[in-house]
């Protein structure tokens, strides 16, 4: 069904081998002072996006330490025709250079005292708006 919440198991050893190296240098090499590049500024493509496509969810206000390799993990998981809703307690700026890198653009809200941040496939974007 659409919208569904869809469960996910964490992977062990995120950070370990190559998969690490490989995270560790994609962290390195985002620049965080372009990220309004990568928002999805259109608010009637946004709703759209969220009637269409199933979401799955991370609360990062749960994860404890560094929560970038969980998000990134569900990210490269992630079917095209998901979104991937990320709640935290802060605006996590660096993600968005970060997603970015993985084929990304974000969607940004303020819900009382935390931020929803919605993650969708750039080539989602470009099927709706060619439709």
């Amino acid at each position: 069904t659409i919208n569904s919440q869809i469960p996910f198991t964490v992977p062990e050893n995120l950070s370990a081998g190559k998969t690490g190296k490989k995270m560790q240098k994609l962290i390195k090499s985002v620049a965080h002072d372009t990220t309004s590049a990568y928002r999805l500024n259109d608010e009637s493509l946004f709703r759209t996006l969220l009637l269409t496509h199933n979401m799955i969810t991370v609360d990062a206000k749960t994860l404890k330490g560094f929560f970038l390799p969980v998000i990134m993990a569900k990210a490269k998981m992630l079917g095209k025709d998901r979104i991937l809703l990320v709640k935290q307690s802060f605006e996590p700026v660096p993600l968005y250079s970060v997603m970015n890198k993985l084929g990304f653009v974000y969607y940004t809200q303020k819900i009382e005292n935390e931020y929803h941040v919605y993650f969708i496939h750039k080539k989602e974007i470009k099927i709706l708006k060619n439709d």
